[in-house]
C-alpha cells in the first residue's frame, strides 16, 4: 500500500474533527471552523493520492464534530458541539 500525507489547509488551520467518504468518492470533512467541506479524492499523475476542493457549507453555529454520508450518498448527517444534528443534500458536482 502506498501512502502520502496530503498537505493542504483543511479548515483555516483549525482542527479537523471528522471525515467521511460518499460511495462516489467525495470526501466530507468537518471541524472547529464550523464548516463542512467537500473534496474530490483522486490519484495524481505519479500515482499518489491527491484532493481537489469542491465546495463548503457553513450551516452550524458550532464546531462540526461528525459527518456521515448515507449508504447511497444522497444525504449527509452532521452533528455539532451543542447537540444539534442536521441533514444535508450535498451537491457533489461542486
Amino acid at each position: 500500500m502506498r501512502a502520502k500525507t496530503l498537505q493542504i489547509m483543511w479548515h483555516e488551520k483549525e482542527p479537523v474533527f471528522t471525515v467521511d467518504f460518499s460511495p462516489s468518492g467525495v470526501m466530507a470533512t468537518g471541524g472547529a471552523d464550523k464548516t463542512i467541506k467537500f473534496w474530490q479524492v483522486h490519484v495524481d499523475q505519479e500515482g499518489a493520492p491527491a484532493v481537489k476542493f469542491l465546495s463548503n457549507h457553513r450551516g452550524l453555529n458550532h464546531a462540526v464534530n461528525i459527518v456521515r454520508f448515507s449508504p447511497t450518498g444522497d444525504l449527509l448527517a452532521s452533528g455539532g458541539d451543542k447537540g444539534e444534528i442536521a441533514l444535508w443534500r450535498p451537491n457533489e458536482a461542486g
